[in-house]
């Protein structure tokens, strides 16, 4: 997938947290980590999906909501 988007990029309110988060398995800059969360991957989705997003529907878009 070359696509980085509404669909394809999901949108944080709180970069930090999760870019913490992040940094407790990966090494890199916060560049680094707004590259990978923008950029789909099956990494990325593993990294979400970890997180236990909630999913909330908005017409016929589902939206993972992180906690």
């Amino acid at each position: 997938m070359d696509k980085n988007d509404i669909v394809s990029a999901p949108q944080l309110g709180d970069v930090d947290k999760y870019y913490e988060i992040w940094k407790r398995n990966h090494f890199g800059s916060l560049s680094s980590f707004i590259e990978f969360i923008t950029t789909p991957a099956p990494e990325r989705d593993s990294f979400i999906n970890s997180l236990n997003p909630h999913v909330e529907f908005y017409g016929h878009v589902a939206m993972p909501i992180l906690q």
